[in-house]
Order: structure tokens, then C-alpha cells, then sequence
């Protein structure tokens, strides 16, 4: 059971927009999300594996983040903190109380 002081890490919730070019295509950033985009959170490595797609070698880590329980969070939004943004692979209630949101996620360098 996470406890309050184990919400350490302070996490940015961002949303994919969506822009024009100016040349006709479109772009898309991350920008924080409009109400309340700052969190409190565990995170906890979970496991790592190794991808050699396209010859290129590429470490993926996954993780647990573990934060209080909020209803809006989507898996097309993404964790972002200052070194490292984490892509949302899955979100569940841990207790069923509402009380805790645990996301599992894999961690990209920004």
C-alpha cells in the first residue's frame, strides 16, 4: 500500500496538441494539461528490456508511477518530469477506493 510520503516525485500531466505548419501538414507537441497539470507521485522501475527494431539498439524501461486518485487522466496523455517523459500504457484504481491511481509506463529521454 503506497503512503503519502512515498509522493516524492513531482510529475507534469501533458496532452498531445495537434498544430498547423504553416505548409500545409500538421505537428504536434505536448503541452501541459489546463487544470491542476502538477502531480505528486512513486515512481518504481518495474522491468527493462533490451529492442533491436530497425538495427538501432534501444533500452525500454517500464515503470509504476503511483499517484493520487484522479479521474480525467487518459492513456493519450503522457508524465513528463525534467529529464524524462513517461508514455501512459495503462491506469487502474489500486484499491477500488478511489483513493490511489497506479499508471504503468514507459519512460522516454525528452
Amino acid at each position: 500500500m503506497t503512503q503519502i510520503h512515498e509522493l516524492r516525485h513531482v510529475l507534469s500531466l501533458q496532452e498531445c496538441v495537434r498544430a498547423a505548419d504553416g505548409g500545409g501538414g500538421t505537428v504536434d507537441h505536448w503541452q501541459d494539461i489546463a487544470n491542476n497539470p502538477q502531480v505528486f507521485a512513486a515512481i518504481n522501475s518495474t522491468s527493462g528490456r533490451v529492442d533491436t527494431t530497425g538495427r538501432q539498439l534501444a533500452h525500454i524501461n517500464q515503470y509504476r508511477i503511483t499517484l493520487r486518485y484522479r479521474d480525467d487522466i487518459t492513456p493519450q496523455w503522457r508524465l513528463r518530469d525534467e529529464a524524462f517523459s513517461y508514455r501512459i500504457l495503462a491506469l487502474r484504481d489500486v484499491d477500488g477506493r478511489q483513493a490511489y491511481l497506479e499508471i504503468n509506463a514507459e519512460r522516454d529521454a525528452l
